[in-house]
């Protein structure tokens, strides 16, 4: 058979029967060959995946001795997360979702790879959701046939959002994922010691590193000169939705999101007259929190009843370490404290910025969310750099209706100050935008020009680009 024709095959088979975990035993084949794995809708909800096409898998994989081994013996098993790329995949986004630790794959003997494990717990839930959420569909590999080939065939067809390599996709967000839990198990390694006896290994941690860090949040606090008695810090808890049926907050929710989410407090719970001053953590790993932002409360709207509402705004302190500073969360039993309580919580780790490679100007093209993002996050720092050098005409679309503003960044400002001016204010000044929901704006760079050209030149470009997109008839140019 011709690779063509064995690869058509493959996916046939891979599009066919598909197994639960308790069928699987049976039916899956001791033999080499190709299998992938099915999500329900809610699989890809709690991954916050979204399919590119109906009936796409999330994972293909190949077994090169036996389907039945692979799969039912390391991929469904418990304990095997560390010989498992799906697991791992998995376990790195749903860590938030399943509560997991990462722990190095071997305890005794940390090998500081890029693997790692998860507690006995974690691994546990972590299969009990692969039991409810997945199935699994396979092929068998015919004699005398190369399964490399067969495989990069179809991975290059199917692209399932798990795999990392031959998807021609980057998959910076799995990546970072998987390599932060990869950090953790190996920081994990250095905060326990195996103590045995009678028989037993246990992990417990060293008490020589649960003395108190020697720089806390209240170190950090200090830096902005806000009175301790005026701060409130709050950690919340990722929460898809709430038994009151209130929508919840999630690993990639927005800033805005997050912003609204903390704006709205219920009647009972929250502090009776909070102050002026909230620090936002977000949850880590165990009873870790990373800091989002420092807002100032400006203010309780009049009760309605059901909610109680603040208006909060973002202030700068602190800015600096916003994403990055992690502390640890002393009061498991509470989701916020009073600015004098959390000022003893330690200070874990101060994460380095992680760049966001710049994608090309033929690439780019960003919602407003990420658009905020990139004028002030310190991970697209190339963005900004690139952005800065160079004028040119710009494309904003309305995604709710699809209508276009063709605009320009002339001799007078960079792409990144225009850029900087939409993300403060949702329109820039322009007529045309300000009636209309900015977060439902999506930007890209039409043509690159050199910051030397002439300004008749720039606007005869960006002329050409108003009459070519008919902008100012169906679109958003009033000129």
């Amino acid at each position: 058979m011709d690779l063509e024709s064995v690869v058509a095959q493959a996916l046939i088979d891979l599009a066919g029967v598909r197994s639960t975990r308790h069928d699987a035993d049976h039916r899956v084949p001791k033999a080499p060959g190709l299998y992938a794995f099915y999500g329900d809708d809610q699989a890809w909800s709690d991954l916050g995946l979204s399919p590119s096409f109906d009936d796409q898998p999330l994972y293909v994989g190949k077994a090169e001795k036996s389907l039945n081994g692979r799969d039912i013996g390391t991929h469904f098993s418990t304990g095997k997360t560390g010989s498992s790329t799906v697991r791992r995949s998995l376990a790195a986004l749903l860590v938030a979702e399943l509560d997991l630790v990462a722990v190095p794959r071997n305890v005794a003997n940390p090998d500081g790879s890029a693997n790692f494990s998860l507690d006995s717990a974690g691994d546990e839930r972590l299969s009990e959701w692969m039991d409810k959420r997945l199935v699994l569909a396979t092929w068998a590999k015919p004699e005398g046939i190369v399964l490399n080939g067969v495989e990069t065939a179809v991975l290059e067809r199917l692209r399932p959002p798990l795999n990392l390599d031959k998807v021609g996709e980057p998959r910076e967000r799995l990546r970072r994922a998987r390599a932060a839990l990869a950090t953790a198990s190996r920081s994990r390694s250095t905060d326990t010691v195996t103590i045995s006896g009678g028989g037993t290994s246990v992990e417990t941690p060293d008490p020589t590193l649960l003395k108190a860090s020697t720089f806390t949040l209240g170190d950090a606090l200090a830096r902005t000169g806000i009175p301790l008695n005026e701060i409130i810090a709050i950690r919340h808890a990722y929460v898809k939705v709430h038994e009151d049926g209130d929508s919840g907050i999630h690993a990639d929710s927005t800033d805005d999101e997050i912003l609204n989410y903390t704006s709205t407090q219920s009647l009972t719970g929250f502090a009776k007259e909070p102050p002026r001053y909230w620090v936002i953590l977000l949850p880590g790993q165990g009873a870790r929190a990373r800091l989002w932002r420092i807002m100032e409360n400006l203010g309780e709207a009049p009760p309605n009843g059901q909610r109680r509402t603040f208006a909060l705004n973002p202030v700068e302190q602190l800015s600096d370490l916003t994403g990055r500073c992690v502390i640890q969360w002393g009061s498991p039993r509470a989701w916020w404290v009073h600015g004098t309580t959390a000022a003893k919580y330690p200070i874990l780790d101060i994460a380095d910025v992680e760049p966001e490679p710049f994608p090309g100007f033929d690439h780019l093209v960003i919602d407003h969310d990420r658009l905020q993002a990139v004028v002030r996050d310190p991970v697209y720092a190339a963005w900004r750099t690139a952005l800065s050098s160079v004028i040119g005409i710009y494309l904003i679309t309305d995604t709710s209706d699809g209508r276009h503003y063709v605009g320009k960044a002339d001799g007078h400002e960079t792409l990144l100050q225009r850029w900087t001016a939409y993300a403060t204010n949702g329109h820039g000044g322009n007529v045309g935008l300000k009636q209309r929901d900015a977060t439902k704006f999506r930007y890209s760079v039409l043509r690159v020009l050199d910051p030397s050209s002439a300004e008749a030149d720039i606007n005869a470009v960006e002329k050409h680009y108003k009459d070519a997109l008919d902008s100012r008839r169906h679109g958003l140019n009033e000129n």
